[in-house]
Formats: C-alpha cells, structure tokens, sequence
C-alpha cells in the first residue's frame, strides 16, 4: 500500500487572520504580517505626532463566504 505524503508546510505560505461578524454574509481575511506593520506605523506616526491613515489592498478569492482578502497596505502619512 503506498503512502500519500504530507504536505510541505513552508515559511513562504502566508498566514490569515479570518473575521466573520455576526449576521454578516462577508468575511474579511488579514495577512498575518500585516497586524505588526500596521501597529509599527501608528506607534511611529504617534511619536512624531503626526496623522497617518493608508489603502488596504487585496483581492476577492473564490469562496463558500463572499469573502475580502487584505494582502497589503499603502500607507499615507498626512
């Protein structure tokens, strides 16, 4: 009986933070990387005290839940 190997969990996979509110027929998928570079900007803009917002950017993959996934960010410092 010949085996089925496992999949190759690699580093160059990113990972998703998935949030699906209540009654919602959308869920919104955030690149896990993104969480810290987000957090890194604000507490720098806040340090220099200046405002800061940006453009999240991504796509809309085929799924069972119209879903919006969020694979990077442009930020703009005003």
């Amino acid at each position: 009986m010949a085996r089925i190997p496992k999949p190759a969990i690699t580093q160059d996979l990113p990972l998703y933070i998935r949030w699906t509110p209540d009654r919602s027929q959308f869920a919104i998928e955030l690149r896990l990387d993104l969480v810290a570079q987000i957090a890194a900007q604000v507490r720098v803009s806040r340090n220099l005290g200046i405002e800061v917002g940006g453009f999240l950017l991504g796509s809309i993959p085929v799924a069972q839940v119209p879903t919006l996934r969020i694979e990077s960010l442009e930020m703009v410092s005003n």
